[in-house]
């Protein structure tokens, strides 16, 4: 990656620079060498967890894409279970994906999801509510994945604790009512 190319001559990167700023994002911006797309790798914190987080832009093609990788991974042994569990967690979601390679080695489980601006503009909010439902993705399933990944349990026994713990969350969540912004 090339340091020094001028972030502002780039569509996207530069408001990729805008977001950063505004939500007071320490990290550096790089530049690929031919000054078509710009990548933040980074580490973020959840569920007191350390998870690697790319922001990528593709000057060319105009795309942005946010790239969530969990802090464990999935061994061989375990991958089919995986599967089945990533493709009923992925039915639920509204936005982006989750995925983990299948290539003989542990990997770990990737939330993906990107937006094609051709044509159009994007702003910082986009970017925010692109990195805002990638984090609570790991937040709420994150337990789920790891028992899948790191046990030997039945994944329909780990399933059917998800569904009961999560109408657990909503009752809790109608009980108390609305809560203010």
């Amino acid at each position: 990656m090339a340091k020094g190319k001028d972030i502002s001559k780039m569509k996207l990167a530069s408001v990729l620079k805008k977001w950063m700023d505004q939500e007071e994002w320490k990290g550096e911006i790089e530049i690929d060498d031919e000054g078509n797309g710009a990548r933040v790798d980074t580490t973020v914190g959840i569920n007191n967890q350390g998870h690697r987080l790319f922001l990528q832009t593709d000057e060319t093609g105009e795309v942005f894409t946010v790239t969530l990788l969990s802090p464990f991974s999935v061994p061989p042994a375990r991958m089919e279970d995986m599967s089945r569990i990533l493709n009923r967690l992925n039915v639920q979601l509204r936005f982006g994906k989750l995925s983990c390679l299948d290539d003989g080695d542990s990997n770990p489980v990737i939330f993906q999801h990107a937006i094609d601006v051709e044509g159009s503009e994007l702003v910082p909010k986009q970017i925010g509510n692109m990195v805002g439902p990638a984090m609570k993705t790991f937040v709420s399933r994150e337990e789920l994945l790891a028992a899948v990944a790191l046990t030997k349990q039945p994944i329909d026994a780990l399933w059917g604790n998800f569904l009961e713990e999560g109408e657990k969350r909503e009752k809790e969540s109608e009980e108390s009512g609305p809560s203010e912004l």
